[in-house]
């Protein structure tokens, strides 16, 4: 007997007398005293086949399904409901086979989605709704499979996208719209791979980006990037199997830079959005000469690229066509050697780098080419005398240098030649006794001072040499203050 009660523990039987001789079933969720799940009736000599009404319900009682079976097919109206109660679907069964319209809904009673079956295959005009009750998506169904346009819908019933189906696949041009009517996009696909041009245009109905896909992968035979006037911005065209052309334009139609890429992230160009990062769209690789331009045409700059670094002779010019900077690069541009010119031609300076680390002799000049100053540097550190020039070529100052850090007496000069200050340095700080001179020789201030901060007694002199104020320092504070 306890054998038999745990058989059905899940399923309890009751016989119904009639003359059709069925079985009706009760199924519950957990056990016989647990919530009902479902009530029907089988054939009392075939328990797999349902024949009669059908009800299911949720675990809180509230009913779920209902609908009829006639020897094993669904037969009339279906029907299913929200927990709350509320209508969720209904719909016609035919022989076991879904028949005309169906229609769901929202649980606040407005229509979901409406569509139409023939012989348990939709057929005809499928409509999807909003919340409140608007069309969203239409679209229409032969044979259960998507067919022709397939619209989507703005809250105002304006269109949103126009696609294509055959057979259940986009086939065809894919339209999105802006909310103001204007063409937004446009897709074409070829049994639902994306397959030829895409475009995106502005708000305004102008272009914004151009380019073909082959059988769902972005090409790069032609690639094309617009500013909002319908100026383009960029051109890439395939030059060879490894290689692409690229231009640039201002916003005036004015080219602004040309050259050779390799291209490396094809899908980047769907994120370039300005001319500023013209030489990095696509993840793509410089390669050979690039030049670039100023809005009046004159050249700015003549680059050479060897895979993606920068290589050999580059130069850069003024908008009057003089040569502004020459940089020899090598070694994947960590070795440099760089010249700048004043816009009349001459030499601004001369540097050098090794391994990104400064070498060697740096010089600059003033445009009448007077040596400015020169510094030496030894392991990326200026090291030795450093001489600074007047445009004259009278002395500024002169430093000496260790490691990179100022040594020993500093002395400045007027333009005259005349002693301007001497600071004594130790270890890059000023440590000792410093001096202020005026032009005409005579002390200005003097005062010690240690690790850069004054301490104990500074004197202040006018131009005639008499002593006008003295100040006590002592831990960066002048303590006691006199004038005379």
């Amino acid at each position: 007997m306890k054998k038999l009660f745990v058989s059905y523990i899940f399923l309890s039987l009751f016989f119904v007398a009639n003359a059709q001789e069925k079985i009706r079933v009760t199924t519950h969720f957990d056990s016989v005293d647990s919530a009902i799940k479902e009530e029907y009736y089988v054939l009392a000599d075939n328990k797999d086949i349902i024949d009669g009404d059908y009800k299911s319900y949720y675990k809180s009682g509230k009913l779920k399904t209902q609908g009829k079976f006639e020897k094993g097919n669904m037969v009339g109206k279906y029907v299913k409901y929200y927990e709350s109660g509320a209508l969720e679907t209904e719909g016609m069964f035919i022989d076991g086979k879904r028949q005309g319209k169906f229609i769901e809904y929202y649980e606040n009673g407005k229509k979901k989605i409406e569509y139409a079956y023939q012989d348990d295959k939709k057929e005809g005009e499928v409509l999807a709704f909003d919340f409140g009750g608007k069309i969203i998506q239409k679209g229409t169904y032969r044979n259960d499979m998507l067919q022709d346009s397939f619209f989507t819908y703005y809250e105002d019933a304006k269109i949103r996208t126009i696609a294509l189906f055959k057979d259940n696949e986009l086939h065809g041009i894919v339209k999105e719209f802006y909310p103001n009517g204007n063409l937004k996009k446009s897709i074409t696909y070829v049994k639902h791979v994306q397959h030829g041009k895409e475009i995106t245009y502005y708000e305004n109905g102008n272009p914004q980006i151009e380019v073909n896909y082959v059988n769902g992968e972005l090409s790069t035979d032609s690639l094309r990037n617009f500013f909002d006037n319908g100026v383009m911005e960029l051109e890439v065209l395939r030059d060879n199997d490894r290689f692409n052309k690229f231009k640039t334009f201002n916003r005036n139609g004015k080219k602004i830079s040309e050259g050779r890429v390799m291209m490396k992230n094809k899908e980047g160009f769907l994120s370039y959005s300005n001319t500023t990062q013209a030489l990095a769209f696509l993840g793509a690789v410089l390669h050979g000469e690039v030049k670039t331009y100023y809005d009046n045409g004159n050249i700015k700059a003549e680059l050479r690229y060897s895979q993606g670094k920068k290589s050999g002779k580059n130069l850069y010019y003024y908008e009057n066509g003089e040569k502004k900077e020459q940089i020899d690069y090598s070694n994947d541009e960590k070795d440099r050697k760089i010249k700048r010119f004043y816009p009349n031609g001459e030499l601004e300076s001369e540097i050098q780098y090794k391994d990104n680390t400064p070498v060697g002799t740096w010089e600059f000049f003033y445009p009448n080419k007077q040596l400015k100053y020169k510094e030496t540097y030894i392991e990326g550190k200026v090291e030795g005398t450093k001489i600074t020039y007047y445009e004259d070529g009278k002395i500024a100052s002169e430093e000496t240098f260790i490691k990179g850090r100022l040594n020993g007496l500093v002395k400045t000069f007027y333009p005259s030649g005349k002693p301007k200050a001497e600071i004594p340095y130790i270890r890059g700080t000023i440590n000792g006794i410093v001096k202020n001179f005026y032009e005409n020789g005579k002390l200005q201030s003097t005062g010690r001072q240690i690790n850069n901060t004054k301490v104990g007694k500074w004197n202040y002199y006018n131009e005639q040499g008499k002593l006008e104020k003295t100040e006590n320092w002592k831990r960066g504070e002048a303590t006691e203050v006199k004038t005379f």
